[in-house]
């Protein structure tokens, strides 16, 4: 036998070594515990109990339903020890970390080493665990419902339609309220659409019953609070959607049994419990108002339309979705097995059922998982399978154009005839215990065109209710026949005329309904204008001909487009239409006639515009208007001119000469013809002359400077060659008077124009006295025997100008004698302005002065000789 001895240092034992610790004689073991202590020489131990310790060689954990497991000591401990409570556990992983004491399904599989601590002494001692799972998958296999309208595979959705029915046959007690719960079955996670309840009820007298739902979710709707009707017995299906109202059911009475019957819409509204969940407890309450009258509760049906639904896995919530294997198996990756992975399968096992049930059958479906670890686990699921009779039959639409549109035929098909495959038939998700069949009546309407009365019968087994119901299918022909399309053309008139009669064949017919046979023509046509627009609205049938053969003739077709229509129409009324365009065009160009001869002559603007037109001389066309163009051949004014176009210019350059000209004559066809014209050119414009304004200067302006009055302007419409003037004059002494100056301008052919210019020569100043300065009064000290102007000074005039004649003269008088002066003379002087004067008033030009002049002497008398002293006696 081997012995393994591990200290602190060796945690981790080698898996084909075992400690057999147990087998050892107590001194061996107090040896092995010396050697721990001689390992751990850091611990002091006081303690007086036994500090010895045990572990188990190999101890298998398995793990919890949750795939979480705490190792606790107890479990690695060999022997018994007064206190657990002073060791601790510690696992090592696979890379010998410590993980705690706590294994998971990361470690399922694996064999940890677990160590043993003793706070108390340091002491420690190891095990192997192996981590085990032995617990399999967690199955939950619950009741569940379904239709027959299904294939039943896991996960699929279920059908929309769930009829669950309830046959209470429960007294409704006298006066008093009954509470009726109603299980509605697992239908996993289906949620309400739409509900319809039926209610079947025995009563002596209904007026006195009242009724209300409440849902799953505690939500209350009332069916309905108040009747009218004394009758015995109630049969009524409450549904949003029915035609007759509430207050239509409380006054319902009818004679029969049951005494209210029918589809009524609810006092309160059934789609208040849409998105709630169908499963779960209803509760139906029915309230007996009155005392006296006594019934109960036959029947009740819950009709559910849902959303959600599916036939669902015995998995729990949370789980990933199943992966399909094929052959009924299925892989679970996380969320079922806490472990890890797991395999489901399962098989079927199919209980049919007759009708004294509300199921045609339950299946029993038999689930196993198995995990990871080989685990299984089994449970069994119910699948009841309800029948729904027909309780949500629709009957197919009808195709009349009031429900769906009619079908249309098919004219490629000839046989087409619509099966229900096409038209529907009675559903929806009927069971396999109702039978659907049908006849047919077919009318005929018109060739390619019937109605279908298909009658359906459905019949339930269980029940015995036979529904019956007709469907209207109409197959009819609403569209013309496909026809081949024409193709446009073109032709030229008849010959020396200008029209076509034009052969017409009639469009072939491709594909219709109706009996190509049934099918008739008729043919029109419309003139287009020349934007290819049609000139009338309606079709025209003018000079048309139907021909034995079945063509139509268009006599007499104009030039132009011409628009036929071709109108088919099958046996049912139908048409179809389609056009050509035909071209008539004219091959004959038009005759053109010109002016062998004409003259232009030069506007004023030194130009001349003739347009095309002025050239012709009686062009003309057979079959249209025609139009004209024109050009040179040759020219020195506008080169455009030398190509055609609707007028043509000529200028100075031209004038004398003669220019050939061409004329070009088209009608509306495009066809044309030209002529030559010789046209003489001349210009009858003499120039025109604008003299300048007529002009008023002084007198002693030059009137021969023309920047003084002015120059003449003249312009001819192609040249001025000469501007002369020729002066008429009238000119006085006094050099005022008028002149008359004619001014002529000269165009180069010799034409000539005259214009005339006055011009006035005025004295605008005249001579006044103010212009005179007068000669001052002169008085002489000396002996002056000259008293010439010279120096007594003369008349001087200011503002003598070339008009004037101003003359001065003088007389004098002589005074010798004078009182104070030697001498006086009074010089009279006389100014007078011959250009002004009028005798008749001649002092208005004449002007006086006296001019006073003297001589006087300030030298005393010289005595010739010396004078002498003499002395006189005088006596008093």
């Amino acid at each position: 036998m081997k012995f393994f001895f591990y200290t602190a240092k060796s945690k981790k034992m080698r898996k084909n070594e075992i400690i057999l610790l147990k087998f050892l004689p107590f001194v061996l073991m107090l040896f092995i515990i010396q050697m721990g202590i001689a390992n751990n020489p850091s611990k002091n131990f006081n303690k007086s109990y036994d500090a010895t310790i045990a572990c188990n060689d190999t101890v298998n954990v398995a793990m919890d339903f949750d795939c979480i497991t705490e190792v606790f000591p107890d479990q690695l401990l060999e022997g018994d020890y007064p206190d657990m409570g002073i060791f601790e556990v510690t696992i090592y992983d696979e890379n010998d970390q410590p993980i705690g004491n706590t294994v998971t399904g990361d470690q399922v599989g694996l064999t940890l080493v677990a160590e043993v601590f003793d706070t108390t002494t340091g002491n420690k001692c190891w095990s192997h665990i192996n981590i085990i799972d032995i617990v399999g998958p967690p199955l939950v296999c619950d009741t569940i419902y379904t239709t027959c309208y299904d294939d039943f595979v896991p996960g699929t959705l279920t059908p929309h339609n769930f009829r669950f029915a309830f046959h209470p046959d429960t007294d409704i007690p006298d006066n008093d309220t009954l509470r009726l719960s109603l299980e509605v079955g697992k239908v996993s996670k289906a949620k309400i659409t739409d509900l319809n309840v039926i209610l079947d009820i025995s009563h002596q007298n209904d007026i006195d019953l009242a009724a209300y739902l409440v849902s799953p979710a505690n939500d209350t709707v009332d069916l309905f609070d108040q009747l009218t009707c004394g009758g015995e017995n109630f049969y009524v299906e409450f549904d949003d959607e029915a035609e007759k109202t509430a207050n239509d059911l409380t006054n319902e009475c009818k004679p029969s049994d049951p005494a209210v019957k029918g589809k009524f819409q609810s006092v309160g509204n059934l789609y208040d419990f849409d998105g709630e969940y169908l499963s779960g407890t209803w509760t139906l309450v029915v309230i007996d108002k009155n005392a006296g009258n006594t019934g109960k509760v036959n029947n009740v049906f819950l009709l559910f339309k849902q959303n959600g639904g599916f036939v669902n896995f015995p998995i729990p919530t949370g789980s990933s979705t199943p992966v399909d294997l094929g052959d009924n198996k299925f892989y679970v990756e996380s969320g079922f097995e806490p472990c890890g992975s797991a395999t489901l399968s399962y098989s079927d096992s199919l209980i049919q059922m007759d009708c004294s049930t509300d199921y045609t059958g339950l299946i029993q479906r038999s689930w196993e998982a198995v995990d990871e670890s080989g685990n299984i686990s089994l449970c069994t699921q119910y699948i009841y399978i309800i029948r729904t009779g027909t309780a949500f039959l629709q009957w197919p639409h009808d195709f009349d154009d009031i429900d769906l549109p009619v079908l249309a035929c098919k004219p490629n098909d000839p046989d087409f005839y619509p099966g229900p495959e096409v038209t529907g038939a009675p559903g929806e998700e009927l069971c396999n215990m109702v039978t659907v069949s049908h006849s047919d009546q077919v009318i005929d309407v018109c060739s390619g065109s019937y109605k279908i009365i298909r009658h359906w019968k459905v019949s339930e087994m269980c029940s015995g209710d036979i529904l019956e119901h007709d469907q209207l299918i109409s197959v009819m022909d609403k569209t013309g026949p496909v026809i081949e399309n024409v193709p446009n053309i073109s032709m030229a008139t008849d010959a020396l005329e200008c029209t076509k009669n034009i052969y017409l064949n009639l469009p072939e017919v491709i594909s219709d309904c109706s009996d190509f046979d049934l099918i008739s023509f008729e043919v029109g046509y419309q003139i287009l204008d020349q934007a290819g627009n049609p000139e009338t609205v309606d079709l025209l049938y003018d000079n048309l001909e139907l021909l034995n053969n079945g063509q139509y003739l268009l006599h007499n077709a104009p030039v132009g487009k011409i628009k036929v229509t071709y109108i088919a129409t099958d046996d049912c009324g139908n048409s179809t239409s389609t056009y050509n365009i035909i071209t008539i065009y004219d091959n004959d160009p038009p005759v053109a006639v010109c002016d062998q001869h004409t003259q232009v002559s030069i506007g004023t603007d030194g130009t001349a515009k003739t347009e095309a037109f002025v050239y012709d001389d009686g062009s003309h066309d057979n079959c249209s208007d025609i139009s004209f163009k024109v050009r040179r051949m040759t020219t020195t004014c506008d080169s455009t001119d030398l190509f055609f176009k609707d007028s043509i210019s000529f200028c100075c350059a031209d004038v004398g000469t003669t220019q050939m000209v061409e004329l070009k004559v088209t009608d509306e066809s495009g066809l044309s013809n030209t002529c030559m014209v010789e046209v003489n050119i001349v210009d009858k414009f003499p120039p025109v002359v604008i003299c300048p304004d007529d002009i008023n200067i002084k007198c002693d302006a030059d009137y021969t400077d023309l920047k003084v009055t002015g120059k003449a302007t003249a312009y001819d419409n192609c040249e001025v060659t000469d501007l002369e003037y020729e002066d008429f004059s009238n000119i006085s002494q006094c050099n005022t008077g008028l002149i008359r100056r004619t001014w002529t301008a000269y165009d180069a052919n010799g034409y000539h124009s005259s214009c005339t210019q006055l011009i006035s020569i005025t004295d605008f100043h005249k001579f006044k006295g103010s212009d005179i300065v007068w000669p001052k009064d002169t008085t002489f000290y000396d002996c002056v025997e000259n008293f010439d102007t010279s120096i007594t000074g003369s008349v001087i005039f200011l503002n003598e100008d070339f008009c004037s004649m101003v003359s001065a003269r003088y007389e004098d008088e002589n005074f010798n004698v004078v009182d104070g002066a030697c001498k006086k003379i009074l010089r009279h002087w006389e100014v007078i302005d011959w250009c002004n004067f009028n005798e008749n008033d001649p002092d208005q030009t004449t002007w006086k002065h006296t001019q006073v002049i003297m001589l006087q002497n300030e030298e005393a008398p010289v005595f010739d000789e010396t004078c002498h002293e003499r002395t006189f006696c005088t006596y008093g």
